[in-house]
């Protein structure tokens, strides 16, 4: 068990660092800047692309918020959200990837959000060791309901 706390408290330390640099610096602060700034900083097509504004939210709400959630110990909340949060990163690649279709040598700062992902996979796996105890309590029932006798069809001797 004292293995197990160890490797949470590790996850934890290394989900905190990932969303600090990906979920708070690449994931709230680059789309804050390009939508404040305008077409200064980025061609027009892409500062006025609503694909910056999902990346806000996704970093918000999938990356930032369900690393304070697991600090707080609600890793299913936390789970469900970081899940949304991965969805919208893909929308959010499928969207520059429509917008730099057309430019050969780049396709989007992919390496601003995808990083994220890794966000999701340690928070899913913090999930599971907290709730290991559950997991193995409920498949030691699964377990025990797969061996149990079966019923017979003669009835049985208490019938009587």
């Amino acid at each position: 068990m004292k293995t197990i706390n160890v490797i949470k408290k590790i996850l934890k330390f290394i989900m905190l660092f990932l969303a600090a640099i990906w979920g708070i610096g690449c994931g709230v602060l680059f789309p804050a800047v390009i939508l404040s700034t305008g077409d200064s900083l980025v061609s027009a097509d892409i500062a006025e692309s609503p694909y910056i504004i999902v990346w806000l939210l996704t970093s918000v709400i999938g990356y930032v918020i369900p690393a304070v959630l697991v600090m707080c110990r609600l890793c299913k909340i936390a789970t469900c959200l970081s899940l949304c949060g991965f969805i919208g990163t893909l929308v959010v690649y499928s969207g520059f990837a429509d917008l730099y279709k057309y430019t050969q040598e780049s396709n989007g700062p992919t390496e601003l959000y995808m990083p994220c992902i890794f966000i999701t996979i340690i928070i899913i796996a913090i999930t599971v060791l907290e709730n290991i105890g559950v997991i193995k309590a409920m498949l030691d029932e699964k377990r025990e309901k797969e061996n149990a006798p079966a019923p017979s069809i003669f009835g049985s001797d208490n019938d009587k």
